[in-house]
């Protein structure tokens, strides 16, 4: 017994030391050299799932230096970026690794006009030495892929060399980042990883969309932390868009989470990155699929729900067929209008989610004038719902915009109450209803409103 606590104790201690050397700050020093100006600032951020999450921005000294101390949030792929002009993007990025022979202290000598998106050099850093060469020979793959007209000798060698280091990286430099992480991210599944039975009959198209994203590191957290997780799964998309077929969302969806790997991190982030692009690309097929396949468990507790729960159950609230949770809402002369009261004395009534700053609703609001006029005699109402957080600005702009359609204002205080039976994840909006107030559709283009109601009003 007392070797046993003798043991625990040291496994305790061994654990507490080493997340005290993990959980230590980490101070940057950068000097940019070659600026275009003075008085510059620099955006320090890390790669959060699909976003850039900032650290901090500063301003650099005369001499174009700048220094940072934080504790790392997590640990992975790192970057420098100035603010820049609508279509450039002026950075490059590091990693910030927990490698037992990681410098806790980083010195960066950076030429401004070499900020590309290609790595920085960390001269103390082993890590950065990997890196680097890693992610030259993967943009140098990047370069021809992407090449008009593709060079295919050029991008079968860029594609072996890529690969070699790949794999010499993954199994040399277990524990590192870019060996455990950023080696399978590079990787490009080619037919000589697979039996051939497995790829004969398929050409390049069916063979990247049965293996293109096989090699991609589910089944491990960091690769949430590295830009090439979700770049990978957007080029993914855009070639399954590319099919000749209405279901590319649904083999978009199988494809991405057949490979799942059960780690919860990981299918929580697929989960709710699926679920943003079906609702940003309004599929209805998608969506549904989505939710009936691989739909994550909630909780039944409202007061405990993420807002991820509460979007999914509030979809799941107006799915095709389904009858509405009435709403009662005040109009601009304080008149309670009853949603299901408006649904009976029309065929059909779109609900209208919007608000006042909202530019896609200002865009929008002139092509929907122009279909409730040519509609509403054959039975089109428009029930819109304000979501702005003051009641005055909604009214300031209902008077000096108004509207012959239904207007109400949605309350800020019962809006708690609301988000579990509406889906309002952006806005503009749109919902149509039958006159029993059942959803006709939950997800409608505003680009084929037009089309849309050209079919439902034959």
């Amino acid at each position: 017994m007392k070797i046993f606590s003798v043991l625990l104790l040291s496994i305790l201690s061994l654990i507490g030391a080493q997340n005290l050397l993990f959980a230590q700050n980490v101070n940057i020093h950068a000097k940019f050299n070659q600026l275009p100006n003075g008085n510059m600032k620099v955006i320090f951020e890390y790669m959060n799932g699909q976003e850039w999450k900032q650290i901090d921005n500063k301003a650099l000294d005369k001499d174009g230096q700048v220094d940072f101390q934080f504790l790392p949030p997590v640990y992975g792929q790192y970057r420098f970026r100035f603010p820049s002009g609508k279509n450039s993007v002026i950075w490059s990025d590091f990693i910030i690794s927990q490698y037992k022979d990681e410098p806790k202290s980083m010195n960066l000598n950076i030429d401004y006009s070499e900020m590309n998106g290609r790595p920085l050099v960390v001269s103390n850093s082993f890590e950065s030495q990997l890196y680097v060469e890693l992610m030259n020979a993967f943009l140098d793959f990047d370069a021809e892929r992407t090449a008009v007209p593709v060079d295919l000798l050029k991008l079968e060698a860029a594609t072996t060399k890529l690969n070699q280091i790949s794999r010499r990286m993954a199994q040399q430099n277990r524990g590192t980042f870019t060996g455990d992480v950023v080696a399978d991210l590079v990787y490009q599944p080619v037919r000589s990883d697979y039996p051939k039975e497995k790829h004969e009959s398929l050409n390049d198209s069916l063979f990247y969309i049965k293996f293109g994203i096989s090699k991609l590191p589910y089944y491990k957290s960091g690769a949430l932390h590295h830009n090439l997780f979700v770049r990978s799964l957007e080029r993914y998309f855009k070639h399954m868009q590319q099919k000749d077929s209405d279901d590319y969302a649904i083999d978009f969806i199988d494809g991405v989470m057949f490979r799942s790997g059960g780690l919860e991190e990981v299918d929580q982030f697929l989960f709710k990155y699926l679920l943003d692009k079906m609702l940003g690309y309004k599929s209805e097929k998608g969506l549904s699929h989505l939710l009936s396949h691989y739909s994550q468990d909630c909780s039944e507790d409202h007061s405990s729900k993420s807002a991820n729960d509460q979007l999914v159950t509030a979809l799941n609230e107006v799915a095709p067929g389904k009858k509405v949770w009435p709403l009662k809402l005040p109009d601009i002369n304080a008149t309670p209008v009853a949603l299901l009261d408006v649904c009976k004395k029309n065929k059909m009534t779109l609900m209208l989610f919007w608000k006042s700053s909202c530019n896609h609703c200002e865009e929008f609001k002139p092509i929907l004038r122009g279909l409730y006029d040519q509609y509403h005699s054959q039975g089109l109402e428009v029930y819109a719902v304000s979501i702005d957080k003051d009641i005055n600005e909604w009214k300031t702009y209902v008077n000096a915009h108004p509207q012959p359609w239904k207007d109400t204002f949605l309350a800020y205080e019962v809006r708690k109450e609301f988000n579990n039976h509406y889906p309002v994840p952006s806005t503009p909006t749109l919902i149509a209803l039958d006159q029993n107030g059942k959803v006709i559709s939950r997800l409608i283009v505003r680009s084929k409103m037009e089309e849309f109601l050209k079919e439902n009003f034959k």
